[in-house]
């Protein structure tokens, strides 16, 4: 009896672990309901193979040449927040390294959509919270980055979850 007991002690225990170690999963049908509340389309990133919903409260800025340099695809504005998509290389590092390199807060593993990601959170020059999602590519030489700023406006939070999880491949 006390080795059924110590067995069914352990697999609780092992299933207590598998459970903390579980990646959170977003999808776009999760969501789907409350981007009604925020009337937009979705936006094409050619160069990534991936669209997301955009709220039509934002518009699309212009780079500057500096901005496309580092890598910036696309940046949006509703006047208050911003989401830029940008590449950075992984040559020669992994997605931790990079983490690490960039003072990356409280990264997690997350599934998008099907996506493998990497959700991390960093402090702003201005003191303002930004929250990053990271997909790495095919290949592992290079990620796209999708962050969301300004996430200390709770008005901002819900639009932000929604276009995080609306990230998906292109068809």
């Amino acid at each position: 009896m006390k080795k059924l007991f110590a067995l069914a002690l352990a697999l609780c225990l092992l299933f207590a672990c598998a459970a903390a170690h579980a990646e959170k999963e977003f999808k776009w049908s999760d969501v789907e309901s409350a981007a009604a509340a925020y009337p937009g389309d979705f936006l094409a990133i050619e160069e990534t193979g991936m669209v997301f919903y955009v709220p039509e409260t934002f518009e699309e800025a212009d780079l500057t040449e500096e901005e496309e340099e580092a890598g910036m695809l696309l940046l949006l504005s509703n006047g208050t927040n911003e989401v830029g998509v940008y590449t950075v290389s992984l040559e020669g590092k992994s997605v931790e390294d990079y983490l690490k390199e960039i003072n990356a807060q409280d990264p997690e593993n997350i599934v998008v959509n099907g996506f493998d990601a990497v959700n991390y959170d960093e402090t702003e020059d201005d003191g303002g919270k930004s929250s990053s999602v990271l997909y790495e590519l095919e290949g592992g030489k290079e990620a796209v980055i999708f962050t969301y700023t300004h996430m200390e406006n709770e008005a901002f939070q819900p639009v932000a979850a929604i276009m995080m999880a609306s990230v998906q491949e292109e068809e």
